[in-house]
């Protein structure tokens, strides 16, 4: 009997070191217990809340999730224990509306600004006088006991609602340009569920850059916003609904998507030398016209026509290109602008002048067929001494020929001077009757520089072509 009621006493010091052991687990998972007045329940206990260790936490009797910090805190979990570290900074009402624009704060990129109802159901009742900070001090650490902007504005006045978390009051009398706390919440409560009290949401034309300013599907409330055009984007308030009985509105949410420009380019379709095709960074197609981002860029490239190349591409505020470069890049481009490629015909390669078939066939008159065979065209045919003589001119910068025939039978005058010499063409001729030939039938002649034919292949193939002899 003894036995057992020392093991009944046993197993109850183990549960309780069990109970203890768990509370101090819980203890740690949440930093510290929550502070509450003597005897009063918690209105949000911590038990409500799931927190994510990302610097949020979801409140699960209304699905919200909320920035565990306040609005210029640092949020970190050091052993464990979420911190928030640094002031809280002040907003006036506009500023604190536009904190959540393009914040993508643990990942979520539709964070806003609370409604009235929203912010309130954070105040933690059991927390009030002598306690001077009305909200759960585990769940949401370090919360300054200040006014917190909500996302409501006051429908009948230039003011808009707050709470205030140093006795839990709603206000509905701060103007506008106080700096005020701020904490952003995200998800969405159905136009159902409250439909006196519906929160702006931006609609299908918030998703994609555009070329111009978008006219339907501006919000996914009942609003109806004006949209204002700058030169980087179009934006626009969905303001949610209103509810007349105590002024009370929905929050709106600013929306806003980058403005689109395009680039033109030119020519296209095709000219003469060529066309141009021009993209935008954003995901067009090759063009005529490319949509760009505001301050994106668009890349365009050349197509020459066979024969041409491109001289230069300009233009949007990019770098011209040299010669032959196809390629180009715009600047940043904030307006609609225009891209030109230019185009050239190829040069033609040099060609040079070739002598045709005229060339040392003799002819009682001035040749006039077969002068040249290249295609750079011929000079006028002249008479040089014995001789009809012409240039074939070269093309695109090469060298000219010079061409000759000649204009008389055979005759004594073998080395073309105009003179019958003995001392040269007599004994030339005489070498050659002795059957001399070739290179030493010229030995120890001396020839003058300006004489026409001063060589043996010359002189031979004058003696053949007007004397009749055929010498190798």
């Amino acid at each position: 009997m003894l036995r057992r009621l020392e093991l009944t006493e046993l197993m109850r010091r183990v549960l309780r070191v069990v109970a203890v052991v768990a509370t101090a687990a819980l203890q740690s998972a949440s930093g510290f217990a929550q502070t509450c007045n003597a005897g009063q329940t918690p209105s949000t206990p911590t038990s409500q809340f799931t927190v994510h260790g990302d610097g949020t936490v979801t409140h699960n009797t209304s699905r919200l999730m909320w920035k565990v910090c306040s609005e210029g805190q640092t949020w970190s979990s050091p052993g464990g224990v979420a911190t928030c570290s640094g002031n809280a900074a002040g907003y006036d009402y506009e500023g604190a509306l536009a904190l959540a624009d393009g914040q993508t704060f643990a990942g979520y990129s539709d964070w806003r600004m609370p409604s009235v109802q929203e912010l309130a159901s954070l105040v933690e009742t059991c927390r009030g006088s002598p306690i001077s900070n009305t909200i759960n001090n585990v769940v949401f650490p370090a919360t300054p006991s200040d006014i917190f902007w909500t996302g409501s504005p006051n429908a009948s006045t230039t003011a808009a609602w707050s709470v205030a978390f140093f006795s839990g009051s709603v206000l509905s009398d701060r103007p506008r340009f106080f700096p005020l706390q701020a904490r952003l919440v995200r998800g969405a409560q159905s136009l159902s569920a409250q439909p006196n009290l519906a929160n702006g949401y931006c609609g299908a034309a918030a998703a994609a850059p555009r070329l111009v300013a978008p006219t339907s599907a501006l919000c996914a409330d009942l609003s109806v916003p004006s949209v204002v055009a700058t030169t980087s984007a179009f934006s626009w308030r969905c303001a949610g609904a209103v509810n007349t009985a105590n002024n009370y509105t929905g929050a709106p949410v600013n929306c806003a998507i980058l403005r689109q420009y395009t680039v033109t380019a030119q020519p296209n379709p095709s000219g003469t030398g060529g066309r141009l095709d021009c993209v935008g960074t954003s995901g067009s197609v090759f063009g005529a016209s490319a949509p760009v981002v505001y301050n994106g860029t668009a890349s365009c490239v050349a197509a020459p026509n066979a024969g041409y190349r491109t001289t230069a591409i300009s233009g949007c505020g990019g770098a011209t290109t040299a010669a032959g470069v196809n390629t180009f890049v715009s600047g940043a481009v904030t307006t609609d602008c225009t891209v030109t490629a230019t185009f050239a015909l190829i040069p033609a390669l040099p060609s040079d002048g070739i002598c045709g078939g005229a060339q040392n066939a003799f002819s009682s008159l001035a040749p006039a067929t077969s002068l040249c065979a290249s295609a750079g065209g011929n000079s006028a045919v002249t008479r040089f001494g014995i001789n009809w003589t012409w240039t074939c001119t070269g093309a695109n910068g090469g060298t000219s020929a010079s061409c000759a025939a000649p204009a008389t039978a055979c005759t004594l005058d073998i080395d073309g001077d105009g003179e019958v010499g003995s001392t040269i063409d007599v004994l030339i001729h005489a070498r050659i009757a002795v059957g001399m030939t070739g290179p030493t039938v010229l030995n120890n002649l001396n020839i003058p520089l300006t004489t026409p034919r001063r060589d043996w292949a010359s002189i031979r193939d004058h003696l053949n072509a007007r004397c009749g002899m055929n010498l190798p």
